[in-house]
């Protein structure tokens, strides 16, 4: 008898878990498929937000070339710069001697 309780108190268990997680895939499948319509139109033509997407894209990758080209400039000046004073500072130890 005592192993029927436990059978029962195990299914009802199950029972709520399996009706939980049931809940939670549907309201994630819910906003899937909001997030969906609202990347693709009916049509199929691509919507607002996946433009912006691709422009920012666009856009962030323009600017880090931008950036990787000034530092490239920046850094043979600073490279310069630093082998002037090298030059000078070399020079100066060797007039002490």
């Amino acid at each position: 008898m005592n192993t029927i309780i436990k059978a029962d108190i195990f299914f009802f268990i199950t029972t709520i878990a399996v009706i939980a997680l049931s809940a939670v895939f549907v309201v994630i499948l819910i906003y899937v498929i909001r997030i969906l319509r609202n990347v693709k139109d009916i049509s199929g033509d691509v919507k607002h937000i996946s433009d912006q997407a691709r422009k920012g894209s666009d856009v962030l990758a323009k600017d880090i070339s931008e950036l990787r080209n000034d530092v490239k400039k920046r850094g043979v000046r600073l490279k310069e710069l630093l082998n002037f004073f090298k030059n000078i500072f070399i020079i100066n130890k060797g007039r002490k001697r």
